[in-house]
Formats: structure tokens, C-alpha cells, sequence
């Protein structure tokens, strides 16, 4: 279930919820789930292996022993913002209304380019009030380095074997994924070169999804880290030390699902709210009671050592 889904339907929070989805657009690939009270815990996923069969005989009714697993906990954190607008501009006949919404929108878009941010790098070790990323969570053994860089480079009909060595690589690394589909994030300067070179070769198609069409290679729906708060490329190739390249990046595969996989745990959703007169400033408020979980270990892989051009 989408955050939108979740939160409730009014002028404030529609405002808010707008706002994120512009500026941080992987609100609205979260699947998130509801629940109560300040904590909860989920039942962590299974490996996969310890169910035996799914068959059964004729008139064989016995129940097959299923394995039981862990819980993973949740703490919910609070991303939070308000925006004012002062009682004075009453008195230079001004539209209250108006300017509120107006400051709301820009307000709310401030604090959606911390959380496009956030949702990656956030780190409660370092800032207890923050959510964990999804760097962050990403468990040590699903960090790959690759031994060589995997180039795509640019050109014509010299580069295109080896940007068919590229797809055929980049495809193999799916088998990480044990899904039909999860969604490949990677810096903003990479994905118009892959799309490009994906059409180009054939690899790339479009698909529907619950927010829209998006492109599809192979397993992977492609989308972009996006930007910090500061208007930076989130995690811009850099020399990662890995052979074969000095500008590379990471490639973070991410398989989201409610209550399951990646999922974000929350109270009501994203809540906005007007609060009327406070002292001397009308203000609107909201909250995010939420935090992302780790239910699969499976549903996170990072690969470091994708490059865009050959070392000189």
C-alpha cells in the first residue's frame, strides 16, 4: 500500500503529500503498511530452503512442519515540518488562505529533498531521531564488490560489443533478486546512458506500474538515487577503487513490499493538519510516524564497480 493510500484525505496533508512526491520521488515506490502503539515487530522471512515440498499424495493430509523465525523490530521515527503564515498580513489585506498554501508548498518541498536524502543515508546510530537508510540497512553480505568494473561507454558501432558485454553482465547480477521484478537504483548521470543504450540494443522496455510507466531491463525497473538536499547527485560515480575503472558506481537492488521485504511501518500515513492561530502565526503542520524495515535480507543487494568510461 501506497503512503497516499494510508493518509488521510484533506487540503492540508494532500498539499504535503504532493510536495513529497515531487521532490522525492522514491515516496512513491515505499510500500508501506499500518499499525499502531509506538513499536511493533515483524516476523523475519525465511531463507527459502527449509520447506521441504509443496506436494502431498492423495489422502495424505499432514500438515508439513514449517519453520519459525525471528522478529525484527520496529521503532518508529517522526518526520516532521510546519509552515506559518503571520496574523499581520491580516491588516495589509492579504489572503491568508492563499499565502498559507503557497508557504506550505514551499515548506513541504524543503523537507522532501532532506528525506530523498534521509531515505538513503539516514543513520540513528549517528542521529537517534532519524529513520535508518537503506544504505544503511543493507546487511554486509549483500554488498558486493565486483573484482572488475562492468563498462558502459559511450559511442557508435565500435562501443556497441561492449555494451552488449555490459546488459549481458548487468542482467546476470539479477539472479541476486529472487523476485519477477524489484527496482534498480543508481545515480542520476547513469540513467540516461542506460536507457539509451538500452533502446538502442534492445534491452529496454516500458512497464506499467502502480505510479506509472517506468523502464525495464531485464528484472530491473530503473530508477535514479535523485539528489541530496543541496541539489548534489546522491552517490556520483567516483573512483570506488575498483579495477578496471576510475569512475564507478553503486547499483542498489531494492525489492519493497507491504508488511514484507522492504517495507515502511506507520501510524496514519503522512498527517497534515491545520492548527489555527498559534500566538501570532496561522500554521499548518504534519507528521510521518514511520520507519522503513528490513523484513527480508533478501530484498537489499548493493554492487559496487559499475563504470561509465574506461580508465585513461
Amino acid at each position: 500500500m501506497k503512503i497516499r493510500q494510508i493518509s488521510p484525505n484533506d487540503p492540508v496533508t494532500n498539499i504535503v503529500l504532493d510536495a513529497f512526491e515531487e521532490e522525492a520521488p522514491i515516496f512513491n515506490d515505499i510500500e508501506a503498511y499500518q499499525v499502531g502503539g509506538n513499536a511493533d515487530s515483524l516476523e523475519k522471512a525465511g531463507d527459502g530452503k527449509s520447506q521441504a515440498s509443496i506436494f502431498r499424495d492423495v489422502n495424505n493430509h499432514e500438515e508439513r512442519a514449517r519453520p519459525t523465525y525471528g522478529d525484527v523490530p520496529v521503532t518508529k521515527k517522526i518526520v516532521s515540518g510546519d509552515s506559518g503564515v503571520d496574523k499581520v498580513y491580516e491588516q495589509r489585506n492579504v489572503d491568508i488562505v492563499s499565502k498559507l498554501e503557497s508557504n506550505t508548498k514551499r515548506d513541504a518541498k524543503e523537507d522532501a529533498k532532506v528525506f530523498r536524502s534521509k531515505i538513503w543515508t539516514g543513520d540513528s546510530a549517528t542521529e537517534s531521531d532519524e529513520i535508518d537508510g537503506i544504505h544503511t540497512l543493507t546487511p554486509a553480505a549483500r554488498i558486493e564488490t565486483l573484482d572488475n568494473a562492468i563498462i558502459l561507454p559511450l559511442g557508435g558501432d565500435a562501443a556497441k560489443q561492449h555494451q552488449q558485454e555490459f546488459f549481458e553482465k548487468f542482467i546476470l547480477t539479477h539472479v541476486n533478486m529472487p523476485w519477477q521484478e524489484f527496482f534498480a537504483y543508481m545515480p542520476e548521470s547513469w540513467t540516461l546512458r542506460l536507457v539509451t543504450a538500452g533502446k538502442n540494443l534492445g534491452y529496454y522496455k516500458e512497464v506499467d506500474t502502480p505510479v506509472g510507466k517506468a523502464g525495464k531491463i531485464g528484472k530491473a525497473i530503473i530508477k535514479s538515487y535523485g539528489y541530496d538536499a543541496a541539489g548534489n547527485e546522491l552517490f556520483a560515480p567516483s573512483d570506488q577503487g575498483v579495477s578496471g575503472s576510475n569512475l564507478t558506481s553503486t547499483f542498489t537492488y531494492v525489492k519493497w513490499g507491504e508488511e514484507e521485504n522492504l517495507t515502511m511501518a506507520t501510524s496514519r500515513g503522512l498527517v497534515g493538519e491545520y492548527l489555527g492561530l498559534v500566538k501570532k502565526t496561522y500554521t499548518n503542520t504534519w507528521d510521518l510516524d514511520a520507519n522503513l524495515v528490513l523484513q527480508n535480507d533478501k530484498a537489499l543487494y548493493q554492487i559496487k564497480g559499475f563504470g561509465l568510461k574506461f580508465p585513461a
